[in-house]
């Protein structure tokens, strides 16, 4: 119990808060440009990887960049003054205090902790399936007989990639796969069709100069670590509709194709293929995308984002919803500095309450402001200190706070108990 309890108390904070946080900005920032105006599939491609990718960007900086720039600042920061004390007396240990953490969150800490074991477990299975699936797909493409572009066509632009094609039986959509080493496999009726077989190409082409191999790993990748969270589906399943749309858009604009035949196309390689399951980027898979691809084709008025726009305001975008994400979890180390400044170093009285509550001669404290507070004063400056424990303070809170003075060093401990 004690054990779900820790995994509770820290997956709140490091997990769930954020993701909570990341959901509410994500779908108002999602809602607000669907009510817009602005329709360019690849803005609206890259305006959907930013906003998913701003959740792994956000963790990232709430439990790994931002705890280091706080401990930096408090490091390399002023020296802080101390306050001499004369005939220091020692403060009574409180019986009862305000509670960091209402009862409610306290006795949902072990459910907390076992639904982090069970979405942690789920999610390592799905990374494995995933992972399987791309070594099949890569040894599938190794044992297919591939050819390099010119042979099929040398009328094609050339690429800074060394772009293999292959032509297999077993598939029924065209689709892309690599980022280094890219590889176009395609239905192998298409090699008797040299019109359809270089249309396919250039669109199959835009997607390895616009490295979308590497965007939809990171999508198939959040999808199953994040596999509880219906938004990221949403999100994952727009992804890939738009990104078809860019590619479409692209090839009817410099390609001598009509809009009619091209779609027929879509539809041929659709019917036969049913729902893709590879994690590649297939050229057509779904119907649903397969209907919105051909609407969208039949519009003239569609506003246009330069590809370097669009990178640079869904950029601006990532950063933007990641700080705030990450900012939500950091205490400015001022203040940290400030409340560890006012409280007297010599012997002092450190209690631990039932609801995971730490103070320190009175004044409240997280665990990570204690650990603070022992790294800045001396072993000769702390003293005694005397740890009063109430009877129902968690057993996890308990070994944090004795893990922390074990680490600091030889400190004096008089210990109290705490019954009411």
């Amino acid at each position: 119990m004690p054990f779900l309890e820790s995994i509770g108390n820290a997956s709140l904070g490091a997990f769930y808060f954020p993701i909570v946080i990341w959901s509410v900005l994500a779908l108002l920032v999602w809602s607000a440009v669907k009510r817009t105006r602005q329709r360019d599939p690849l803005f609206q491609y890259y305006f959907r990887i930013a906003i998913m990718a701003g959740l792994p960007a956000g963790l990232l900086i709430t439990n790994f960049v931002g705890p280091l720039l706080v401990e930096s600042s408090t490091v390399t920061g002023i020296t802080l003054p101390k306050i001499p004390i004369a005939n220091h007396q020692l403060i009574p240990v409180p019986t009862s205090a305000p509670a960091a953490i209402s009862p409610v969150w306290s006795s949902l800490f072990p459910w907390l902790g076992i639904g982090t074991l069970v979405v942690g477990t789920i999610s390592l299975l799905k990374l494995v399936i995933l992972w399987r699936s791309y070594s099949e797909l890569h040894a599938f493409i190794r044992d297919t007989r591939t050819y390099h572009l010119p042979e099929i066509d040398n009328k094609l632009p050339e690429l800074d990639y060394d772009v293999v094609i292959g032509f297999s039986q077993r598939v029924a959509t065209p689709f892309t796969y690599g980022w280094n080493s890219p590889a176009v496999i395609l239905p192998i009726q298409l090699k008797n069709q040299p019109q359809r077989l270089r249309t396919i190409l250039q669109h199959e082409l835009v997607h390895i100069q616009r490295a979308d191999f590497l965007l939809n790993a990171f999508v198939q990748v959040l999808k199953s670590l994040c596999w509880f969270h219906p938004l990221i589906h949403r999100l994952a399943n727009e992804v890939a509709c738009y990104r078809e749309m860019s590619c479409d858009r692209e090839v009817l604009s410099s390609h001598p194709i009509t809009a009619k035949q091209y779609a027929q196309l879509l539809y041929d390689m659709c019917s036969t293929a049913g729902r893709s399951t590879i994690p590649a980027v297939p050229m057509a898979s779904e119907y649903s995308h397969l209907k919105k691809r051909i609407d969208f084709m039949k519009r003239d008025n569609i506003s246009s984002f330069s590809y370097p726009k669009s990178i640079a305001l869904n950029l601006t975008i990532l950063i933007v919803l990641a700080g705030i994400i990450g900012c939500t979890e950091l205490q400015s180390p001022a203040t940290t500095a400030s409340k560890i400044a006012n409280i007297n170093p010599h012997n002092p009285n450190v209690y631990i309450g039932p609801n995971n509550h730490i103070s320190v001669n009175n004044t409240e404290v997280t665990l990570s402001e204690f650990n603070t507070f022992l790294q800045e004063n001396s072993l000769e400056e702390i003293g005694v200190i005397t740890l009063a424990v109430h009877e129902d303070a968690h057993f996890g809170m308990v070994t944090d706070v004795e893990k922390n003075m074990r680490e600091r060093g030889t400190l004096r401990i008089n210990y109290r108990s705490v019954t009411n």
